[in-house]
């Protein structure tokens, strides 16, 4: 990590890091928002409990300085895993149907939130969601499914999703659609690692593959 960015790239959050942060933040400019937003994600993406609290509060910060902004939908990402680490599964949906919303303001990067949203329903059983989550899915665009982790989820999800709801012809097809993408590589040829399937929930896979089956 280059040391003139690791003031905002930071995985542990003593007081001395946030006072860091802070007095660096303090000096900066027209990317202040930016760097609230990274340092957040981040702590979020270590999954630490401990650091989760922290992820979330910048992440709002960000939402509260730049309501509508270019990475409003990254900051409430961000929040949702947060809020998952911390096992508040209410206020990680809520931070995923915000997402979903903010996203069909088409501001900012394209993040794919119904994916996130989709899989955090489909693979917690929230059949509740599932109309929403099906709405929210219309949006996919081809370039969404580049990557086989991307494909996995979105296959994954509307099998688990489709047996749920008792339709096992569906639910079966998504799921072999699943397994596929679950041995692709990565599309580039110099990054054959990037954004293949990994780190599913053990239970979940084997239910995907009981449903192919």
């Amino acid at each position: 990590m280059n040391t003139r960015d690791d003031w905002y790239r930071k995985e542990t959050w003593s007081a001395a890091d946030a006072a860091e942060f802070e007095r660096r933040l303090s000096r900066s400019r027209g990317q202040r928002t930016q760097y609230l937003k990274l340092q957040a994600w981040h702590l979020a993406q270590t999954k630490k409990p401990s650091l989760a609290d922290a992820a979330i509060l910048l992440a709002n910060r960000y939402l509260a300085e730049e309501p509508n902004g270019f990475f409003e939908v990254e900051a409430h990402l961000i929040t949702a895993e947060a809020k998952t680490t911390l096992q508040d599964f209410p206020g990680a949906l809520q931070a995923y149907r915000c997402a979903v919303k903010a996203e069909t303001r088409k501001r900012g990067r394209r993040c794919c939130a119904y994916l996130a949203y989709a899989w955090f329903a489909a693979s917690n059983g929230l059949s509740e969601e599932f109309d929403d989550v099906l709405k929210s899915m219309e949006s996919m665009e081809q370039a969404d499914l580049v990557f086989p982790m991307s494909q996995y989820k979105y296959f994954g999800a509307l099998a688990l999703i489709s047996a749920e709801m008792q339709d096992c012809e569906n639910a079966r097809h998504m799921a072999r659609n699943a397994l596929e993408a679950a041995i692709k590589s990565a599309p580039f040829r110099r990054h054959r690692a990037v954004g293949i399937v990994s780190g599913i929930d053990s239970v979940i896979q084997k239910r995907i593959s009981q449903l192919a089956a």
